[in-house]
């Protein structure tokens, strides 16, 4: 892993819970320093048993109403990351987002998964 530059993925997973090892598998060979996932559709206890070699799970929101979306990161465990807490900002549907941040080459860095469901109010979402 190249501590130089910070390797970031994305992906709308649409169900965290049964992917973990497909798709670290379809990542080869680039193992990137941060996992970021929306709508993994789990709720908080079951996000926390999801295992990805290598990787930890450093920030997340589940939606505590309703099924599907929901947000999180997993962090390749050499790198040190302080996790953001967002949660008094997010609202199920219609504002779900985590974040963390990292001082990599005096550089602090910071990555946010924001999510918003296409049935929610946008308004909400816009003006907070």
């Amino acid at each position: 892993m190249n501590n130089d530059l910070l390797g970031v993925y994305h992906q709308n997973i649409c169900r965290l819970g049964r992917k973990p090892n497909e798709l670290t598998a379809s990542l080869y060979p680039n193992f990137l320093h941060i996992k970021c996932f929306s709508e993994h559709n789990l709720k908080q206890n079951e996000i926390n048993h999801i295992s990805i070699d290598n990787y930890k799970l450093r920030a997340n929101f589940c939606k505590q109403s309703f099924n599907k979306g929901g947000v999180c990161k997993f962090v390749h465990k050499t790198l040190k990351v302080l996790t953001i807490n967002l949660k008094e900002f997010c609202k199920d549907k219609d504002l779900e987002a985590c974040a963390v941040k990292s001082d990599l080459l005096a550089n602090r860095i910071c990555i946010i998964t924001i999510y918003r469901s296409p049935s929610s109010n946008f308004q909400l979402f816009i003006n907070g």
